[in-house]
């Protein structure tokens, strides 16, 4: 499978009205996998567990096996040890995959008697097809599977990790499904995460309508429904930067060819569960100023409630748009002191300003900036159909609708969408 250019689209929450997009497909069913990822029963997403090193390997890197680094393990959260962990999966291939479940230190506390368990053709923890997966546990719906259970000895977070014999390559499950039920017996959904999910279609080109809720570290839910992308095999990560973290915004925004990225935010099938996850706030700008030292430079002064970002663009060239001449600067702000950006008197392409000049300053304070660079995507649309693209809602706190950005800028005719 040839190596695909990687695109990373970004978020902003701006002070905009938001439209929610509300799903209502298996309204009655109970589960958190398959449902989630496959709301039909022909396109398969499937969950591709992985030896392959190193986690930028153009082959899409590891996957909840004893190899993978916390960030690429498959975890689920429990609030107390009264709830219980039920659980079943289908293969795809005759291999012996076993499964351990670990709590966060890598103690095995599941199975009791530490010897891995093999994943089953039949009987409790084989999901027998996709009504099964989406309807969930039979302990909550007789149209579903008979699971597994896990007892967690106390809340926290533990990861499933599978092996097989070869210790290398990938296999795939078909049908999953990680339900978690509190001690009244109620399902809890948004439990299930990972930091840097691997799926593969089952068709080359079949389109893929899951939807997926980044967390982000300021504690702000986003919602992407992927609406029809057609991936074949990809990952999916988010994060505040881009493709890489290496202080220049600018740069780390941009497209590149093959895998590099870094996955930062945990990544749920559901809106995470606000007794687990709470909901985060969005902050305000108390105000911003500028300072002419005289000396070429200028500084922008500026005063915000909540650590975020601050996106300027210094409009240098007076017709609408961004200009080459135009000047953006990004930089962290933060709360309780000041945050000041300075301009170097330089315009975009290197020139310096005459004195004088007057200059329109734009200045975009961001909470919730979420990244997400795709991998190895082979078509954005399925037999020529035109893909409308992602569909993206800020889920909580209340707010504005994301806008969404790209800059692919680094790629032979590539575009740039920053407005």
């Amino acid at each position: 499978m040839p190596e695909i250019l990687r695109r990373p689209f970004l978020w902003k929450i701006f002070n905009f009205l938001i439209t929610l997009i509300i799903t209502s497909y298996l309204k009655f069913s109970y589960a958190e996998g398959t449902r989630e990822l496959q709301p039909n029963s022909t396109q398969i997403p499937q969950l591709t567990l992985s030896y392959e090193m190193p986690v930028t390997s153009n082959t899409g890197g590891p996957f909840a096996t004893p190899v993978a680094p916390p960030e690429y393990r498959l975890w689920v959260s429990v609030a107390a040890p009264t709830e219980a962990v039920h659980f079943g999966f289908q293969k795809t291939s005759t291999t012996n995959i076993q499964l351990v479940i670990k709590d966060s230190t890598g103690v095995v506390v599941w199975p009791s008697s530490g010897t891995p368990w093999s994943l089953p053709t039949s009987g409790a923890g084989y999901i027998g097809s996709w009504t099964q997966a989406v309807n969930g546990p039979k302990v909550l719906n007789p149209a579903g599977y008979e699971s597994q259970v896990f007892n967690p000895p106390y809340a926290g977070n533990f990861y499933f990790e599978f092996s097989w014999a070869s210790a290398s390559g990938t296999q795939d499950l078909r049908y999953y499904d990680i339900t978690v039920i509190d001690g009244s017996g109620i399902e809890r959904r948004g439990r299930v995460w990972s930091k840097n999910w691997r799926i593969l279609m089952s068709n080359n080109n079949y389109p893929f309508y899951g939807q997926m809720f980044p967390y982000t570290n300021d504690r702000i839910v986003t919602q992407i429904n992927f609406n029809g992308m057609a991936p074949a095999r990809f990952t999916v990560a988010c994060n505040p930067t881009g493709v890489s973290n290496t202080g220049n915004f600018l740069i780390d925004r941009k497209s590149v060819t093959g895998n590099h990225t870094y996955p930062a935010y945990k990544i749920f099938l559901n809106n995470p569960d606000v007794t687990l996850f709470p909901t985060g706030t969005l902050g305000g700008v108390d105000s911003v100023k500028t300072v002419n030292t005289c000396d070429g430079e200028l500084s922008v002064i500026m005063y915000v409630n909540k650590k975020g970002v601050a996106d300027i663009v210094l409009q240098i060239n007076p017709l609408p748009g961004v200009q080459p001449e135009d000047v953006n600067l990004t930089d962290s702000v933060y709360n309780g002191d000041s945050t000041v950006i300075t301009w170097n008197g330089l315009d975009g392409l290197g020139n310096p300003v005459p004195s004088g000049t007057n200059i329109q300053i734009e200045v975009t304070y961001v909470n919730g900036l979420t990244h997400l660079p795709l991998y190895d995507v082979e078509y954005s649309q399925q037999g020529g159909n035109n893909w409308q693209g992602f569909i993206v809602d800020l889920v909580r706190p209340a707010g504005p609708k994301p806008k969404v950005f790209w800059d692919d800028s680094n790629l032979p005719g590539g575009t740039v969408n920053l407005t």
